[in-house]
């Protein structure tokens, strides 16, 4: 299965800086982890996602992370700093990355 990794939220207060914890979580996952700041990149979030700070990390674009991507909810998110975390469908993929329509959405709680 593949898909992309949406980081809501990853700078909010006392959270290191997001792409220094892209890089380290990317590199823990053995993959290519970047950090993308949808209004500076693109202009705008794609409508129907729930962007808290209108800000994404894209691993690989169509990188295989997990066989069943919701039994790893729990361990990204907390590696991640706690946030809560959902698997989703994206019809037309993520605004940012290149995928397969899939995505892990975190958002707080």
């Amino acid at each position: 299965m593949t898909g992309t990794l949406s980081v809501v939220r990853a700078d909010r207060p006392g959270v290191a800086d997001p792409a220094e914890k892209v890089d380290r979580i990317g590199r823990m996952l053995g993959r290519s982890l970047t950090y993308v700041d949808l209004p500076r990149d693109i202009g705008l979030a794609q409508p129907g996602l729930v962007l808290g700070e209108h800000t994404e990390w894209c691993i690989d674009g169509q990188a295989t992370l997990v066989q069943h991507p919701q039994a790893a909810v729990p361990a990204v998110g907390w590696l991640l700093g706690g946030p809560a975390m959902r698997w989703e469908e994206w019809p037309a993929g993520p605004p940012a990355c290149s995928g397969d329509g899939s995505g892990w959405s975190l958002h707080d709680v």
